[in-house]
C-alpha cells in the first residue's frame, strides 16, 4: 500500500525541487521589484560575499563555466540528494577563502546565509538542512547547515580522474578564449614535492640526501632519509603567472618524465588561440631527447647544464679562445635589491655579464630517440647546439669568479643576456604557484588521506590558483581603478575586497540576487538621504532611480 503524502512533505518536496538553481545576478530586475513591492527576501552587509559574487560573474558570464559544471555528476553517485556542483562549489570556496581543513567550512561558510544563497541553497535548506540529518541536528541542539562537512569530503572525492582533469583543462581553454594568454606565450616548468606520511594511501617514496649535524663526529655529515608523497608538476604562463598545464605523480617520478605530457596538454588547452613560443625549464628535465622534440617543434628552450657534463667544458674553453668566431659577449650595470640577513634587504648596482656560444658539438645526448647510442661509432654526427655562460651576476654580488650557470638553449646567443633574463622568470612559478599554493592556497591538505583524493585537491586548487589569478586582471581592465601593476597576494586581495564594499548590500528576491549601496536602496525604498543630496545635488533621487531604468520619484 502506497504511503499517503502530507501537505507539510508536499511543500517541502516543491521548496526543494523549485529551488536547485544557482542564484543569479540581476540588479536591475532586483531594484525594480524592491522599488514597486517594497519587499525582498533577505538582504545581508556586503563584504566577504563580494569576494565570490564576483568571481561568480566572471567564471559563468566571461567564461561560460558554470552550467558546464552543473552537469557533473560522478557515476559512483547513486542516490542525489542534492546535485553534485554543489559540493563543488562549495569545495572551491573553501580553496579560494583559504579553509585549510574541512571543519571550519560550517562556521565560515555554511553559516553565512547570504554566502549559501549565492551558491545557491534557498533559505528552507539554510534554516533545516537538505536531509533528514539536517532536522536531527536541529533537534540535538546542533546549528543546522545545507550539508554537512563530512558529506562534502566523501562526495568531492567521487569525482574520476578524468572529470577533475577535465575540469581544470577546460577552465584554462575557457581563458585562451578570452585572450588571457595572447597569441605567443613563454612557459616555465617546474615541479614540487608534496611530503606525506608513511601510511598515505598511495603514496609514493623517494631517497634524498640530508645534512645533520652530527654530535658523535661533532660535525655536519650527510645521511640518506626517506621521503614519502607525491609530485605535483606545472606548466605557466610567463606574462599572465598563470598555469596553463598540471599532471600529478607520485615523489620518485623524474623529473623529465612529466616534460613532454604538460607540454602536448598545454598545447591542447591553448590550441587556436595560442601558441608556445619558448620553454624555461630546470636542470632537473634535463633530456636530451625532449629538447630535440622541442627544437623539432619550433619551440625555443633554455636549461641549464649541469656541472659535470662535457659540452660545459667545451664553453669553458671555446669562451678563452682567440678565435671569436662564434662567441659574443653581453654586459650591463644594473641596480637589483639584495638580502641582507634578518629580513631586512638592500638597493645596489651591479654588474651582470655573460657569454654566448653557438654551434657546440659535444652534447651527445642532443638528438632522437637513441641518437646517442652511436656516439662511439665513426659515423656518428652530433648535432650542434648554443649555450650561454654567466660570468657575473649583479644579484649574486658573492659568486665567484667563472663558477656561473651554463645554460643550454637553441635561441640565438648573439644577445646572450637575453637568454639570462628569459630564464630568470623561471622563479616566478616557485614563489608565484608552489610557495603560494602550500602557504595561503593549502595545497598540502587533501580532503581525504589517499592519493585520489590528493590529485583532485591539487587540481582543484590550481584550477582557483589560475581562475583568480585571470579574475584580478579582469577587475583591473574593467574598473580602470588600480594603480600600475598587477595585485600580489591572495591576502593583500581579499583585504581590499573587504574594504571596497564596507558599504554595500546584497539582496535576495527568489532565485535572482542583487548588489547595491546602501543608500541606493534606501532610495529604492523610498526613503530620503541627505547626504546624497549635498553631493549628488537635489535631483539625487532621479540619478540613482534612471542608473536602474526606472522612472522618476
Amino acid at each position: 500500500m502506497r504511503k499517503k503524502q502530507n501537505l507539510a512533505a508536499l511543500k517541502e518536496h516543491a521548496v526543494k525541487s523549485l529551488s536547485w538553481k544557482t542564484a543569479t545576478r540581476d540588479d536591475k530586475a532586483i531594484a525594480k521589484e524592491v522599488h514597486d513591492t517594497k519587499s525582498m527576501d533577505a538582504v545581508h552587509g556586503l563584504t566577504d560575499i563580494t569576494l565570490v559574487d564576483e568571481l561568480f560573474y566572471f567564471m559563468r558570464d566571461d567564461l561560460g563555466l558554470l552550467d558546464k559544471w552543473e552537469s557533473i555528476q560522478p557515476s559512483s553517485i547513486e542516490r542525489a540528494l542534492i546535485p553534485f556542483h554543489y559540493y563543488l562549489m562549495v569545495y572551491l570556496l573553501k580553496i579560494v577563502y583559504g579553509i585549510c581543513y574541512l571543519e571550519p567550512v560550517s562556521d565560515v561558510l555554511f553559516k553565512n546565509e547570504g554566502l549559501m544563497k549565492l551558491v545557491g541553497f534557498n533559505a528552507y535548506q539554510i534554516e533545516n538542512g537538505s536531509c533528514k540529518r539536517g532536522k536531527k541536528r536541529i533537534k540535538n541542539g546542533e546549528s543546522s547547515t545545507p550539508i554537512c562537512v563530512d558529506s562534502l569530503g566523501d562526495n568531492i572525492v567521487k569525482m574520476s580522474s578524468q572529470t577533475v582533469e577535465s575540469l581544470f583543462n577546460g577552465s584554462i581553454r575557457s581563458l585562451a578564449a578570452v585572450g588571457t594568454f595572447g597569441k605567443r606565450i613563454t612557459g616555465i616548468i617546474d615541479t614540487s614535492l608534496l611530503p606525506t606520511t608513511k601510511t598515505f594511501s598511495g603514496c609514493g617514496k623517494t631517497v634524498r640526501e640530508k645534512e645533520i649535524w652530527s654530535l658523535k663526529d661533532k660535525k655536519v655529515i650527510t645521511v640518506l632519509e626517506e621521503i614519502y608523497g607525491f609530485k605535483v608538476a606545472v606548466m605557466m604562463c610567463s606574462k599572465s603567472k598563470i598555469p596553463i598545464a598540471v599532471k600529478f605523480g607520485k615523489i620518485e617520478e623524474a623529473d623529465n618524465s612529466f616534460t613532454m605530457k604538460l607540454i602536448e596538454q598545454a598545447k591542447k588547452n591553448l590550441e587556436g588561440y595560442a601558441a608556445i613560443g619558448k620553454i624555461m625549464i630546470d636542470r632537473g628535465f634535463l633530456d636530451g631527447e625532449d629538447l630535440w622534440r622541442l627544437n623539432d617543434q619550433g619551440i625555443q628552450f633554455v636549461v641549464p647544464a649541469k656541472k659535470h657534463m662535457e659540452i660545459v667544458k667545451d664553453a669553458y674553453t671555446i669562451t678563452g679562445m682567440k678565435d671569436k668566431e662564434h662567441v659574443f659577449y653581453g654586459e650591463r650595470m644594473e641596480k637589483v635589491r639584495v638580502k641582507e640577513g634578518d629580513n631586512k634587504s638592500k638597493m645596489i648596482e651591479g654588474k651582470t655579464s655573460a657569454i654566448g656560444v653557438s654551434g657546440l658539438m659535444s652534447y651527445d645526448a642532443y638528438g632522437p630517440e637513441g641518437h646517442d647510442k652511436k656516439k662511439h661509432s665513426k659515423e656518428f654526427i652530433p648535432n650542434p647546439i648554443n649555450a650561454v655562460w654567466v660570468t657575473a651576476w649583479a644579484k649574486r654580488p658573492n659568486q665567484k669568479a667563472g663558477k656561473g650557470p651554463v645554460y643550454l638553449t637553441n635561441m640565438s646567443v648573439e644577445k646572450p643576456l637575453t637568454v639570462v633574463d628569459d630564464y630568470d622568470d623561471r622563479s616566478l612559478i616557485e614563489n608565484g604557484i608552489f610557495r603560494t599554493g602550500k602557504q595561503d592556497w593549502h595545497l598540502k591538505h587533501p580532503p581525504k588521506k589517499t592519493a585520489h583524493a590528493f590529485k583532485i585537491h591539487v587540481y582543484l586548487t590550481i584550477m582557483m590558483i589560475a581562475l583568480t589569478t585571470a579574475f584580478r586582471e579582469f577587475k583591473i581592465k574593467e574598473e580602470e581603478k588600480e594603480k600600475k601593476g598587477i595585485e600580489t597576494g591572495i591576502e593583500r586581495y581579499r583585504r581590499k575586497i573587504v574594504a571596497e564594499n564596507m558599504d554595500k548590500v546584497i539582496v535576495f528576491i527568489g532565485c535572482l540576487y542583487g548588489i547595491f549601496y546602501a543608500y541606493e536602496l534606501s532610495i529604492l525604498l523610498g526613503g530620503s538621504v541627505k547626504d546624497c543630496e549635498k553631493i549628488m545635488g537635489p535631483d539625487y533621487k532621479k540619478i540613482i532611480l534612471q542608473k536602474y531604468d526606472l522612472p522618476p520619484p
